[in-house]
């Protein structure tokens, strides 16, 4: 499941991202899913969140993991990216 994920943005970048890609045919989908591996995890478990919790820390709450993904991603929509 995690060779899935693929790492974009300059790699000094202080303002990281984390994107999906699906196992399709030429990835005809990107999608951003947050800054953190965490935020990874939680995207790739949907909303399995007892399929999450082994693999973050105890403290951690997911709905509050889910907040900060949207938070990074409605940031990230305000910049443009340019290939």
């Amino acid at each position: 499941m995690l060779s899935n994920l693929e790492f974009r943005d300059i790699p000094n970048s202080e303002d990281g991202l984390v994107v999906y890609v699906p196992n399709a045919d030429r990835f005809p989908k990107i999608e951003v899913v947050g800054n953190r591996m965490e935020h990874a995890i939680v995207h790739l478990a949907g909303k399995a969140k007892e399929a999450v919790e082994p693999f973050l820390p105890k403290s951690t709450e997911v709905g509050a993991l889910r907040q900060q993904m949207r938070s990074v991603c409605n940031q990230r929509n305000k910049k443009k990216v340019l290939f």
